[in-house]
Formats: structure tokens, sequence, C-alpha cells
């Protein structure tokens, strides 16, 4: 089989995704639409059609339709295939759509957490698919209510995709890590993640230091603003800047491993919202740090049906001062919850799961 995957940016939950389907044996190409790269065994082409217009010294009012052009001879240049998966890029793609029939038997999307503005292109690429993926049962149901498509809407959910970069872990490097970062041995750790919304990292730091003067001693906060733009992490430093607390915020975007290395010296995690959070939260539960959610959870009826314990930020001040039986309840708990994240989200299952929805095509 061959697929192309059409995305606006390459996430590590496609990049997994590529490479599991491509054990397989299936032939995986993507297509990162904005850069016009195309990958093929990772190996980058950047492609460039010129169009007839381009020869020309357009003003700016043609500029859009010479870049129309070029999508449509870049499509054109493009092999066969006998599935594309317009995997979270669903407005950059719809107006591409006729172009995009001509070059698969047949196509599917999985919708991203961005916003989707209800239009007459993406209501045609909604109504020209074969079916339509979620990450969680959520954003499904609320997409029913605004689109409808019921008859096409899936679940596939993201895997764990830290999971073997956790199993490879090596408590050598975990210490190593750890001293690197100066970490007072006496205090304990706890991993924030911070999401998308600038106001709602104030809103939590604030909160953050409402917490008794004894505790922010006793606690080092590692802040992770991975999917904050870089003008809005500037912003966060500067509100930082003048607070009493102990943190870390790392100055670079985190590999996997970086990533993993600082859950592994957590003992706790505070997960902000954000529908791209789900593979922090997957790998939070798997290294069995204490997971808190600053907010609603995001699908909390199935973590429950799957005795996975996600606790609220409202009881991270009580959960501080455990005493010895809430610890050896807690230690079960966090067991129990790394087997369901081993048994539910393990990149294998998950793509199962997904050369299931293939059979659609």
């Amino acid at each position: 089989m061959k697929l192309l995957f059409i995305c606006d940016k390459i996430d590590s939950t496609l990049k997994s995704r590529v490479d599991q389907l491509a054990d397989k044996d299936i032939e995986v190409h993507v297509l990162e639409l904005p850069s016009l790269a195309l990958y093929k065994n990772w190996e980058k082409e950047v492609l460039e059609p010129k169009t007839p217009i381009d020869f020309l010294n357009i003003g700016r009012r043609f500029q859009k339709f010479s870049k129309t052009l070029q999508y449509k001879k870049l499509f054109d240049s493009l092999d066969d295939y006998e599935g594309v998966n317009i995997y979270k890029s669903t407005t950059i793609s719809a107006p591409h759509i006729d172009s995009i029939k001509k070059i698969a038997k047949s196509y599917f999307i999985t919708i991203n957490d961005e916003q989707i503005e209800k239009n007459r292109q993406i209501v045609k690429t909604f109504d020209n698919s074969c079916c339509i993926l979620f990450n969680n049962s959520s954003d499904l149901t609320k997409f029913e209510k605004d689109f409808g498509y019921d008859e096409k809407t899936l679940i596939a959910r993201d895997g764990a995709t830290l999971m073997s970069v956790i199993d490879n872990l090596k408590n050598e490097k975990v210490e190593k890590f750890r001293n690197y970062l100066n970490l007072d041995s006496h205090k304990s750790v706890t991993y924030c993640y911070l999401g998308k919304s600038l106001d709602m990292q104030f809103a939590f730091i604030d909160d953050l230091l409402k917490l008794p003067a004894s505790l922010l001693r006793e606690n080092t906060f590692i802040f992770d603003p991975s999917d904050s733009s870089l003008v809005d992490k500037e912003r966060l430093i500067e509100y930082l800047n003048d607070k009493k607390f102990d943190f870390l915020l790392p100055d670079s975007q985190l590999t996997d491993e970086q990533k993993a290395v600082l859950l592994a010296i957590s003992k706790n995690s505070i997960i902000l919202p954000n529908p791209k959070n789900s593979n922090t939260l997957y790998s939070s539960l798997y290294i069995k740090n204490h997971l808190y959610f600053y907010g609603n959870i995001p699908d909390e009826e199935f973590y429950k049906e799957h005795n996975i314990f996600i606790d609220s930020y409202e009881n991270f001040e009580n959960s501080l001062t455990f005493n010895q039986d809430s610890k050896q309840l807690m230690a079960e708990l966090l067991n129990t919850n790394k087997e369901a994240i081993k048994k539910l989200f393990h990149p294998e299952v998950n793509t199962q799961n997904y050369l299931e929805i293939l059979k659609i095509l």
C-alpha cells in the first residue's frame, strides 16, 4: 500500500505513526504543505514548481493567484496513492481538495485542535472524505454537534510516543541531568506542561504562588512551554522575573529524550489544557508521576472507564502532605496507571487500530 500524509507541520505523533507503518511494509510519504517539502523515508525534497506567472514582474494582487497555480502544479507532480490522510491540516488543504482527489482513490481526515471555520470549501472537504478521525471523544462529540457527519467519525487515539524513550532511560543519565540542572535533592520536583494559552499560564502561576510558603520552599517547578509562540515565551519570562519561588524554564525546545528525563526527575506532573497534550499526559502516567490537570479533564469518562487515575489541581496542595498510608495507596494507583497506558496507548496498539481504519479506503 502507498499512503500520503498531508500536514502543516510534522509532529512527534505523525513521526511515530509513519515509522510504525513503514515497519508494516507500507510505503509512506509525507507532504508538509506550507514548506512544499515532500519526505520519502524521511529524505527531504523541496518541491518548487514554477508557473508561467512566476516569470512576470507581478504585483501583490496576483501573488495569491500565483500561489494557487503553484499548489496545483505541485499536486499534479505527485505520485498516485491508494490513500491520503489530511493530517491536522484541514484548513490549508481544503482549497486543494479537487487536486488531492486526483492523486488518491480516497482520502480521510485527522482533525486538528484549532477552531475550524464552517465554509463551502471545508464542507466540501468533509463531504468527500471517507472518514474523519479524532484523538478523543470530547472533540468528536463537539464536531458532530457543529458539523454532523456522525456516520463518518471515528476515534483514532494518538500513541504514547515517548514510551520507548522512557523504557531506554538509564538511571545514570537521569541523575547526571539532575546534577546538571543543580536540583536540590531535598526538594520535590513537579513538571508543568503549560499548554498554549498565555492567560491560563499566568493564572496557573498565580495559583501556584497561593500555596503556603513552606510548600513552595520544598518544591521545584519545571515549566515546559513547548507549544507557546516565541512572543508568548518572552512574555512568560517577563512575568516570572519577579516571582519568588524555585522554578526552571528551558531556553530551547525540548527533545523527546530531554522531556522524558525531566518527567523521570519529577514526582508530579501538572498539565494545562491543550488538545495537543495527550502525549505528555500519557507519558506522565506511564512514568508513574502523580498527574494533576489544571482545569477540566478532557475525555474524563474514558479514563474512568479504564481505571486510569488523573487528579485535579485542586488537590495538589493536600497531596504534598500525604501520610504514609496515603502514599502507599497512591503508589498502587500509579502502578495501575502505567499498566493501563501500556495496554491502551502503546504505539504498536495504536498502529493496529490505524491499520483497521485503512481497510475502509
